[in-house]
């Protein structure tokens, strides 16, 4: 599980890591602390995490207005604050919980037993802002996925599209075991492949359910043909 704490004080960030590494203990592969906005904003450039604690007061910025910002998020947030008078507005920007300082042990146990029963996070639904609005695409109504030129594109059911800058790799280690990388550039949901069809050289591909033939890498053929005699 990998952690990114977001807080500007120095002791309440060494104690919300000890904590973190007393709780999840073996699960945890990675813990980094950052104290601004502008740091995370680089960080999350080249990096993805599971849970965010954020602080509320971050320098005299306010840490949900980072969230706002980044509504298209694929890890879950806990917001760690003595802010007391933005609980209720903190839940409106979906996080898993608002945790009073001083954080305790229990307290801060019992919310990541909420969003961490086992040791990999799987999401149900994808979070996806276009234009001033986010849509949460769920595993049933997506077809498949595909990397272009530096975005994703999510393609669903009655032919609707979904353009988000969340990278493959970073979709890959979330999404449910129903979706399975066939190549470089693409995702495909198990569910929605009809048939695994080849051509002579040994290229493969596979026919999707609105009709598309999406191409599998080499690397990949044996999973999906396994994958695919299960599902079906």
């Amino acid at each position: 599980m990998k952690v990114l704490i977001l807080e500007d004080e120095r002791p309440a960030a060494d104690r919300l890591k000890a904590l973190t590494q007393e709780i999840l203990g073996k699960n945890l592969t990675s813990l980094k602390i950052l104290s601004s906005l502008e740091e995370a904003e680089i960080f999350f450039q080249e990096n993805y995490i599971d849970l965010l604690l954020l602080d509320i007061n971050l320098q005299g910025e306010n840490g949900l207005h980072y969230l706002d910002r980044f509504l298209e998020r694929t890890f879950h947030t806990i917001i760690v604050s003595g802010e007391l008078d933005y609980a209720l507005e903190a839940y409106k920007y979906a996080v898993i919980d608002f945790i009073p300082k001083p954080v305790t042990s229990k307290r801060l146990a019992e919310s990541i037993e909420r969003i961490y029963p086992e040791k990999k996070f799987s999401l149900s639904a994808i979070p996806v802002k276009q234009e001033n609005k986010v849509y949460f695409l769920k595993d049933t109504s997506i077809l498949y996925i595909e990397s272009q030129k530096g975005m994703t594109k999510i393609f669903c059911k009655e032919d609707k599209e979904y353009t988000t800058r969340t990278t493959l790799n970073s979709l890959e280690e979330k999404l449910s075991s129903v979706f399975l990388r066939v190549h470089k550039s693409f995702i495909v949901n198990i569910k929605e492949v009809e048939n695994i069809e080849s051509e002579s050289g040994g290229n493969y591909y596979a026919k999707v359910t609105n009709g598309e033939t999406l191409p599998i890498g080499r690397s990949f053929y044996t999973k999906l043909k396994e994958q695919f005699k299960r599902a079906g």
